[in-house]
């Protein structure tokens, strides 16, 4: 039962650590 809500709460993270990345690599740039 609880596997389902952590899949999906893991999901906006994963999206949000990518974006989080990609502002950072075009700072670097």
């Amino acid at each position: 039962m609880l596997y389902p809500r952590i899949r999906i709460g893991l999901i906006p993270i994963r999206v949000s650590v990518s974006v989080q990345f990609r502002l950072v690599a075009r700072l670097l740039g």
